[in-house]
């Protein structure tokens, strides 16, 4: 909201601005904060805004963010994927992370494409068997026209 030639907050996050041309526009991430351990009692954490994590990371852990993903402890066998930057404090060991602008875009266009991928060998199956079914039924017709 625009009070006296001010832009005034009307929520809690972190601001952040997007220029385009002359135009600026700006807004409001919102912020998770994470205390503890991110683990399988936890579950994974997939949000859209930044993540600050005051443990660490366990093993098999996914941590999605559309903005910054700020862990205090180590990362452990997890995968981070964030919009902006992934910023930890400690260790990083045998973990995946992914940072950038389109970050998000490509893991869920991944997810996209192995859903496809899933499908399109399903209905390779099907057409698998529909041939064999019409070779079968092509020969039982054969059988029975010339054995009369």
């Amino acid at each position: 909201m625009i009070v006296k030639n001010k832009v005034i907050a009307t929520s809690s996050g972190r601001p952040t601005f997007f220029y385009k041309g002359n135009c600026v526009t700006i807004s409001i991430l919102p912020t998770l904060f994470h205390t503890g351990n991110v683990n399988g009692s936890s579950g994974n954490i997939h949000f859209r805004g930044d993540v600050e994590i005051e443990g660490e990371v366990e093993a098999g852990i996914r941590v999605e963010a559309e903005g910054n993903i700020l862990v205090e402890q180590a990362l452990n066998k997890a995968t981070m994927s964030a919009s902006r930057a992934v910023i930890t404090h400690k260790n990083i060991l045998n973990s995946d992370i992914f940072a950038g602008v389109h970050t998000m875009l490509i893991v869920k266009l991944g997810q996209m494409l192995q859903t496809i991928h899933l499908n399109i060998e399903k209905l390779s199956v099907l057409l698998k068997q529909l041939f064999y079914l019409q070779a079968s039924n092509q020969a039982t017709y054969l059988q029975t026209t010339y054995s009369r």
